[in-house]
């Protein structure tokens, strides 16, 4: 039984089928669903049961689910029937699995409907808004069902479901991954559905649509993108496509032999070739020797394309070469320990060759039968002596220009009589000879010729180079660069020639490959000559590299790796030289840091999902340039310290920006990486203050702004590992100044002390610890002190409470008023403060009111909208405090505690100054100086006067 996982769904599915509940849920929207449902249910574990009408009972189920799909879809709300409608679905599905493994094939039309009432159910039961791993799903069971409709003949249905596919291919590819977790599934999937898109037309005699599909899979798109989605499927659905392909490509040409009419077979064998290409396309870069099945899929395929280019080499005889050439690599694949007169495919083969030999009239030479064993054997010396006169013949027709002959004088060296001289020999032939089918143009000759070279030697690889690059195969001309490299008798020689070729032949892919084995070779040379360069070859290569990130289709994120890796090359080479030797290099770190820099600038909008590299780049930048200081001879820029700033702190906002994301997704950061980032922040303070007094005096505003945002940087990353001595160490600093006009202890505290955003800085501080239920706050539990603020015991540090308090020194200090924030920061501290219940604690508390009457005293009067920009809830919540503060002190009085009775009184009088700027304001001040006298008379005695 076939059994279908959902891990994309959390939603608690029903565990029995078709329960009770079920059913009277179902009976909203269609009592014949459930009946269809009752009649089938039975049916289903009887495989001779009447298929006719089970069939119509499933296709009845299938109409009723696509109609409530629709209903609810208009809605745009979710069904409460959706669980149960996913699990009946499931149900169905599965059941197609068993009789398709108990039937004797006379069941496809139940296995069709099974699968297509189990898709529409499952639709029906999707989720409003699905996830990735539900579309994924869901994309590939309508696929599965596409395909088997198709196989039964009805069109119509298939038709109609690989229409919603292509709603949920859709929905797929406009879906969000930036971490790249689905990527392998959705190009699976994306690979079945062209893949099911282009077999169904094909079927219905719809070969523009299935072109088109199969254009998707190979062709469409870039070429980079191509590759990484079919690197990206697994060996046995690549092998499954190319099957399809084939098929496709040998139903052409199976309609070619039958049509007997040579201008319409040269025609549609052309059309067949487009078909097997693309299947050789995809086939051609993997190891196929490692599996017989993959290998034998292969020489399948080769066969077929030797055809191919055999029938249509009636309108194009170059057809014929290639037709040669497939077979020839073919051959090649064979298992040369079989005894060719037993091995009837090798015989075949050599058939096929002639064939093809004698229609494009080859010369006695090429018709010689060939990988043969001779009965004449030469010593080594005359087989030598022999096989240099052949190579002179050859050379001279190559010289000539006489590119047949030459290559017949070079294939007659590959005669088994000379293989005493060994490998060697043999793949020297087989080179000269490519190299002149080479200027014949006859290219898949020259790669068909270059693959029978027995040693993959350097040189083998360097004329294979040559061959794709004339060809316009870039990619394998970067392996055949990679594998000439890592061969023993590599010459550094065969890179210069290699790099002025991709030079000339415009691909920039190929000479950023060769560019960078180049600057390989150079670093087993110690001596310092090589400097210089190397560090022409970084500049080429990082040029090279931003030329590549600009063009479409570009893989950024490959070649922004790239790009980072070689800037800091750049760097560790200027520090492992002498401090003498890099006054040479000096206009290259010039250059190298500008282009850091502005490389950082540009990914910031054009590098998607790349927020660490900018940062990166950032960081190299910065780092470059203090190379450059440190190194150049002449008095610097102001100019550049001011670059030195604004990469560190571009490079260290970025870093807090992507944490701030990660958490947003619930990726919350480790402690470890968020104490990294927070030494990092103080890093970057530090080196700020360090440019602050070199940068050029217009500019130190921008710096402070920099000092300022990254100090709530640090209280934020600070905050979030719980470094709260940190925090208050961090606030304080600009606490002090702010408070008392000291003389800071730091350029960086002068700006707190002066400058306007010290208010944002504090207001940010206060918002950070007002979130962070962790925060400490020296308080008990009170009425008045709000629950967020109740979290630590009374010995912690007063955390919040010094941010508040350095607020509104700064609102104060810097005569820089939001009234609504003044009023609710000085309410929580002094929330706090009286929440202690200490006479020093009253008595800033009262300082904190007095100055709110001050405050009020200036700027009461001001409103907007009609409304007083100091809220009057906060107002009365002053007069409030105030009053009942001076009540509990004249509670406590005794007959030795006066200083209470005169704290009392200034409570009293703060309350009363207060009712002037509430509303019935002379009303209160009148009920508040009437119940002081009472309360005086009966705690203090008569000795205290009432408050004026």
């Amino acid at each position: 039984m076939v059994l279908i996982c959902k891990p994309y769904t959390t939603r608690s599915k029903a565990s029995h089928p078709l329960s009770d509940p079920f059913y009277s849920q179902m009976e909203t929207f269609g009592g014949a669903h459930v009946e269809s449902l009752i009649k089938i249910k039975p049916k289903l574990s009887d495989i001779h049961s009447d298929d006719a009408r089970v069939v119509k009972d499933l296709y009845h189920i299938t109409s009723l689910a696509q109609s409530f799909s629709e209903q609810w879809l208009k809605s745009n709300k979710k069904s409460h029937l959706a669980d149960a409608l996913d699990q009946e679905g499931v149900n169905l599905w599965n059941a197609s699995g068993l009789f398709r493994q108990g039937s004797d094939g006379n069941c496809r039309p139940i296995i069709a409907a099974l699968r297509l009432a189990g898709f529409r159910l499952m639709e029906a039961g999707l989720e409003a808004k699905p996830t990735v791993e539900g579309l994924l799903h869901i994309l590939q069971i309508a696929c599965k069902t596409g395909i088997t409709l198709s196989e039964v003949g009805n069109n119509e249905s298939a038709a109609c479901v690989l229409a919603s596919a292509a709603k949920y291919e859709e929905a797929l590819r406009n879906m969000d991954d930036p971490e790249g977790q689905h990527l392998h599934a959705r190009a699976q999937v994306t690979i079945v559905y062209f893949s099911s898109r282009m077999e169904v037309a094909w079927r219905e005699n719809n070969e523009g649509l299935a072109t088109f599909m199969a254009d998707k899979i190979t062709g469409s798109t870039p070429p980079s993108m191509i590759k990484l989605q079919l690197a990206l499927l697994s060996m046995r659905d690549r092998e499954v496509l190319v099957a399809k392909l084939l098929d496709i490509g040998k139903s052409i040409l199976r309609a070619c032999a039958q049509s007997g009419k040579p201008l319409a077979e040269g025609e549609r064998a052309h059309d067949a070739l487009r078909w097997l290409k693309k299947a050789f396309q995809i086939i051609e870069p993997l190891e196929c020797s490692a599996t017989p099945e993959l290998l034998e899929l292969k020489r399948s395929v080769l066969r077929s394309l030797a055809r191919g280019y055999f029938l249509a080499s009636s309108q194009d005889p170059e057809n014929l070469v290639r037709a040669e050439a497939a077979l020839e690599e073919v051959i090649a694949t064979m298992d040369t320990s079989v005894v060719e007169s037993a091995s009837s495919e090798l015989q075949q083969l050599r058939w096929m060759k002639l064939a093809v030999v004698k229609r494009r009239k080859a010369g006695d030479t090429v018709l010689l039968p060939e990988i043969s064993a001779s009965d004449i054997e030469l010593s080594k010396p005359g087989a030598s002596v022999c096989l240099t006169l052949m190579w002179q013949y050859g050379d001279r027709h190559y010289h000539a220009s006489r590119w047949v002959e030459a290559v017949d004088w070079f294939m007659c060296g590959t005669h088994a009589i000379f293989s005493c001289l060994g490998a060697s020999s043999l793949s020297k032939c087989f080179r000269k000879a490519a190299m002149c089918q080479l200027q014949q143009k006859e290219y898949a000759r020259a790669m068909a010729t270059v693959r029978r070279c027995p040693q993959n030697g350097a040189t083998t690889r360097y004329v294979a180079f040559l061959v794709a690059v004339r060809q316009g195969l870039e990619d394998d001309a970067t392996r055949a660069v990679k594998e000439m490299v890592e061969a023993p008798d590599f010459d550094r020689r065969m890179l210069l020639l290699a790099c002025r070729l991709s030079h000339d032949s415009d691909m920039k892919g190929l000479l950023l490959s060769v560019l960078i084995h180049l600057l390989d070779t150079l670093n087993f040379r110690k001596n310092e000559d090589s400097v210089t360069e190397s560090m022409t070859l970084i500049r080429c290569i990082i040029r090279l590299t931003l030329k590549l990130l600009g063009e479409p289709g570009a893989n950024v994120r490959s070649l922004v790796r790239t790009l980072l890796n070689y800037f800091k090359h750049a760097k560790s080479l200027v520090e492992s030289v002498k401090h003498e030797s890099a006054t040479m290099l000096i206009r290259d770190i010039s250059w190298l840091w500008r282009t850091a820099y502005n490389c950082a600038i540009d990914g910031c909008s054009n590098w998607e999902n790349q927020g660490e590299q900018v940062s990166d780049a950032f960081d190299t930048a910065r780092e470059l340039l203090e190379i450059y200081i440190s190194r150049t001879l002449t008095e610097v820029e102001p100019s550049a310290y001011l670059y030195i700033a604004n990469a560190s702190f571009a490079a260290t906002s970025g870093r807090v920006i992507l944490a701030r994301e990660r958490i947003s997704q619930h990726d919350v950061p480790t402690d470890k990486s968020a104490e990294t980032l927070l030494a990092e922040i103080k890093g970057c303070r530090a080196r700020l203050s360090d440019v602050l007094s070199k940068v050029p005096a217009d500019s130190q505003p921008q710096v402070y702004s920099f000092l300022h945002v990254l100090r709530v940087f640090a209280v934020e990353t600070a905050a979030r590992v719980e470094d709260w001595a940190y925090v208050l160490a961090t606030i304080k600093v600009g606490c002090i100044a702010a408070e008392n006009g000291m003389e800071p202890y730091s350029q960086e505290q002068e700006a707190t002390r002066t400058d306007d955003q010290a208010l944002v800085t504090f207001e940010a501080f206060c918002d950070i610890l007002w979130e962070n239920k962790a925060c400490p706050v020296n308080g008990t539990d009170c009425p008045l002190l709000p629950n967020i603020l109740i979290h630590a015991h009374s010995s912690s540090p007063l955390v919040l409470y010094e941010a508040l308090e350095g607020i509104l020194h700064a609102c104060l200090t810097n005569s820089h008023l939001s009234l609504e924030k003044f009023s609710r920061w000085l309410r929580s501290i002094c929330t706090i403060l009286l929440s202690q219940g200490t006479v020093a604690d009253r008595s800033k508390a009262i300082q904190y009111m007095e100055q709110a009457s001050a405050v009020l005293e200036e700027h009461g009067n001001l409103v907007e909208n009609e409304n007083p920009l100091y809220p009057v809830d906060e107002r009365l919540w002053l007069l409030s405090t105030a009053y009942n503060t001076g009540v509990e002190c004249l509670q406590c009085v005794g007959p030795d505690s006066a200083s209470l009775a005169d704290e009392a009184k200034r409570w009293f009088e703060c309350s009363t100054v207060l009712c002037r700027f509430a509303p019935d304001g002379k009303l209160r001040a009148e009920k508040i100086s009437k119940a002081y006298t009472e309360l005086l008379t009966r705690y203090a005695g008569p000795r205290t006067r009432s408050p004026a």
